[in-house]
């Protein structure tokens, strides 16, 4: 099946999506009002929500508020109402400015759909989820108005399969990290410092390690949304891959105008994923298949192993003290030894009261990185969650 594109146009203007562009989707176009918000996505079940720039920003925030699973772009060239992008962006949703080339649209759209959780499989399950948050919301305004306080204690359990850790003291337990208007996609940790890469306009920022403030910017030679990085000698270097292109490209940090080599490890096959740790790669592509290789130099790349992750959809994974941890579609982290078995389930979602998109993440001996890319927002967890 196809993934679905829904476009909602203002009366000013209809969405004109070039026709060798949509048909690599399954396209409905629609005139904006509330009804069709309430009616046709529920009927069509899109994976990708584009509007245009003429539509009223209170349409924009209904869609958000009764869909908050689904991704939505924001499509124009902003000159008539430059704010409006601004403001679209504020609220997480993905600004594609004209003039843009077929390729790079239809790359933008497909990675709106990869990292989202309205794919098919998913789509009923987050709406019905959607609409249990938005119930819990009005019976919280109910009960403020009447005066009643509800003071709301937090369970965890902890066994073999499942860590949740909270603080006793009801204090947050995460870090948010300052990343503006950035699009956060992957994260690499280099030895003093991270850096974040945003696929919707290509650059990747740096950030220090101690503090968490933004050092660097790099404008690379090709566009990806996948990084690892990895440490020979006194050099440090950044891997990174595209869903696509079958081909991981290799630069020497900080030179990122040019990869020093290009491989194709896995011909004609999406990779979505990618981690380096003590000469092992470690890949997952967009059918839930995971691959090790030996990485001895970047010119002695051995394929090992693969095998099909069959109980949850990986989107990312890391090694860390010889443990392997994917994150899933659905904010778990699955914990595996060597041998890949099943050592734990951390549930993301006993830390944070607002839900969160997680798309990559990274880890170190006090920090677990998570982006959430469609909130454009980091956050730090500490490490010890996952002992």
């Amino acid at each position: 099946m196809q993934t679905k594109l829904l476009l909602f146009y203002s009366r000013k203007q209809e969405i004109h999506i070039p026709q060798n562009v949509t048909s690599n989707f399954q396209t409905k176009i629609v005139p904006i009002s509330y009804y069709e918000i309430k009616k046709t996505v529920p009927e069509f079940q899109p994976q990708v929500i584009i509007v245009d720039e003429f539509v009223n920003l209170k349409f924009i925030k209904k869609i958000l508020s009764l869909y908050p699973f689904v991704p939505v772009a924001i499509i124009g060239e902003f000159t008539e109402n430059p704010t409006i992008a601004e403001k679209s962006l504020s609220l997480g949703v993905t600004v594609i400015k004209l003039p843009v080339s077929d390729y790079e649209l239809e790359t933008i759209l497909v990675n709106l759909s990869t990292y989202s959780l309205a794919k098919k499989e998913l789509w009923q399950e987050e709406y019905s989820l959607s609409i249990s948050e938005r119930k819990k919301k009005i019976l919280f305004l109910i009960a403020k108005i009447v005066g009643i306080i509800i003071s709301v204690g937090t369970l965890f359990f902890a066994s073999s399969m499942l860590y949740n850790y909270t603080l006793s003291s009801g204090a947050k337990l995460f870090k948010e990290l300052n990343l503006g208007y950035l699009t956060p996609t992957d994260i690499a940790l280099l030895n003093n410092s991270y850096i974040i890469s945003d696929w919707s306009i290509k650059n990747l920022f740096e950030y220090t390690g101690s503090d968490d403030n933004l050092i660097n910017m790099y404008i690379p030679e090709n566009k990806f949304n996948s990084i690892t990085s990895f440490s020979k000698f006194t050099s440090q270097y950044v891997i990174t891959s595209s869903v696509f292109d079958d081909k991981i490209y290799i630069y020497q940090y900080p030179d990122f105008s040019r990869p020093i080599k290009n491989v194709v490890l896995l011909a004609n096959t999406s990779v979505i994923s990618l981690h380096y740790h003590n000469n092992n790669l470690y890949l997952i592509d967009n059918k839930k298949g995971f691959y090790i290789f030996r990485f001895d130099s970047i010119d002695n790349i051995v394929f090992l192993s693969s095998t099909t992750i069959k109980d949850f959809f990986p989107i990312d994974v890391f090694v860390y003290n010889d443990k392997i941890y994917f994150l899933d579609t659905e904010n778990k982290i699955y914990k595996y030894d060597k041998e890949l078995k099943l050592s734990a389930i951390i549930d993301l979602g006993t830390f944070f009261v607002e839900k969160q998109k997680f798309v990559s993440i990274a880890i170190n001996d006090r920090w677990i990185y998570l982006l959430a890319e469609k909130e454009k927002k980091g956050y730090k967890l500490p490490t010890k969650i996952l002992l």
